[in-house]
C-alpha cells in the first residue's frame, strides 16, 4: 500500500499533464481541418514545443514513479527552461495574430502562467531527484 501512496501528487502532476498534452494535441488536429484557421506559432516552434512536451511528459513520469532515464541534471533544467521560453514566444505569436481584446490577453496571459506552474511541478521534482543522486554518486 505504500508503494501506490508514494509520490501521488506526482503522479497526479503525471496524469494531469498528460490529459492537458493529448488534449492540446487533439484540438490542434481537430482545427487543422478547418480551412479558416492557420496556425500562429511558426513551425520551428510548434517542433521545439512538441519536443519539450515529450521531454516533460517523461520528466513527470520519472519524478512519479522514481524512473530515471537520462540522468543529466543540466539537461533536464534547460528543457524546463526550453520550454518556458517557447511558450513565451507561442503566446506572442499567439497575441500578435490578431482578435484579442487587451483584458482577453491579459487572462489568457494570467491563466497561461498559471497552468505551466502546474505543469512544470514534476519535472522540476525530476531535475531536484537527478541532481540529488548525482552528488550522491560523486561523493561516494
Amino acid at each position: 500500500m505504500n508503494i501506490m501512496l508514494n509520490r501521488i501528487e506526482y503522479k497526479l502532476l503525471f496524469l494531469f499533464s498528460l490529459t492537458l498534452t493529448v488534449y492540446s494535441y487533439y484540438t490542434a488536429y481537430r482545427m487543422s481541418f478547418v480551412t479558416v484557421y492557420e496556425p500562429a506559432n511558426p513551425v520551428w516552434l510548434s517542433l521545439i514545443l512538441f519536443t519539450t512536451s515529450v521531454l516533460l511528459l517523461v520528466a513527470a513520469f520519472g519524478a512519479a514513479f522514481k524512473y530515471y532515464i537520462y540522468l543529466n541534471y543540466k539537461f533536464w533544467c534547460s528543457v524546463v527552461l526550453v520550454e518556458i521560453i517557447a511558450s513565451v514566444f507561442a503566446s506572442y505569436y499567439d497575441f500578435t495574430a490578431g482578435g484579442y481584446q487587451p483584458h482577453e490577453m491579459v487572462i489568457t496571459a494570467l491563466l497561461s502562467v498559471a497552468v505551466m506552474c502546474i505543469y512544470l511541478i514534476a519535472p522540476c521534482k525530476y531535475c531536484q531527484d537527478i541532481k540529488r543522486r548525482e552528488s550522491g554518486l560523486q561523493s561516494e
